[in-house]
């Protein structure tokens, strides 16, 4: 995926590093009228700076922290030295502005989007630190979320005690068999072709079902399928709470040797997460 960078007027890949100059027509159908579109930090500021000509904007994401910069950016705002800080989720780190009344998260309902079990506990997470980070004086603070989906169940529960958030994930993780009534232990392989990928990827499922140490699902390409030129595909193994882990690591490794014995130099990489 290829983000435009305004400040360098290049296309930028986030995962690989890939950069490019912008073309000056469509390279698939040759037309010249291009636009860009979105939502990212450099087209917040324009629109700050629209909108309100006479604040004082700090921007924080990759392009801005490059050295020491996160240091001083975020020394020059707490001493005043900008109305707003602007930024990624960098800025819900750890961070403590007397100053701040005023919290505002766009497009909230990305946070929920990703393919993991845990999203809506982590958004969660996310948004009540963000609630955390205005009126931390007992000044009068408000926190603002942008979201198309306002119906959300998450949204009206983020003032509430965590106890009603936790009663409502739990029954569901407990139903489809995940943390923490199971443990998880994803198995990810790693190849810059393709075809072997998934060939090796489809020998680790059919091995572990044959060792029946725990449920298997996958294999499945990750969520981002191609990450600075290799391929990623992963296996996730459910085991039972009360279960001997020891031995189940040891198999593990066991297997990984079996496997690079197998393919030699054609070999993927493997690596284990546990409770991923």
């Amino acid at each position: 995926t290829l983000t435009y960078h305004k400040r360098t007027h290049r296309l930028l890949c986030h995962y690989c590093g890939h950069s490019e100059v912008v073309p000056a027509r469509c390279p698939v159908c040759g037309g010249t009228h291009l636009q860009f579109s979105g939502i990212g930090t450099e087209r917040v500021e324009e629109q700050l700076q629209t909108f309100f000509p006479h604040i004082r904007v700090l921007r924080l994401d990759r392009d801005t922290v490059s050295g020491h910069a996160h240091e001083q950016l975020i020394a020059a705002f707490e001493r005043g030295e900008a109305d707003v800080l602007l930024g990624t989720q960098m800025v819900t780190k750890g961070l403590d502005f007397p100053r701040v009344t005023l919290v505002g998260v766009l497009y909230a309902d990305s946070l929920l989007g990703r393919v993991d079990f845990r999203a809506e506990e982590r958004a969660y997470q996310l948004l009540v630190q963000l609630m955390g980070r205005a009126g931390r004086q007992g000044l009068r603070s408000h926190i603002v979320i942008q979201t198309f989906k306002p119906e959300t169940p998450l949204f009206s529960l983020l003032e509430a005690p965590y106890e009603a958030f936790a009663e409502k994930v739990l029954p569901l993780r407990r139903q489809y068999g995940y943390p923490p009534f199971r443990r998880l232990i994803e198995v990810r392989l790693l190849h810059r072709q393709p075809q072997l990928l998934e060939t090796q990827a489809a020998y680790w499922a059919e091995v572990l079902q044959k060792l029946q140490i725990g449920q298997i699902l996958g294999p499945v390409y990750a969520e981002i399928p191609r990450l600075r030129g290799y391929y990623q595909m992963q296996l996730l193994l459910k085991l039972p709470i009360q279960h001997p882990y020891l031995s189940v690591r040891e198999t593990l490794q066991k297997t990984a040797q079996a496997h690079y014995s197998r393919w030699g130099s054609h070999s993927a990489r493997v690596v284990f997460h546990v409770d991923p």
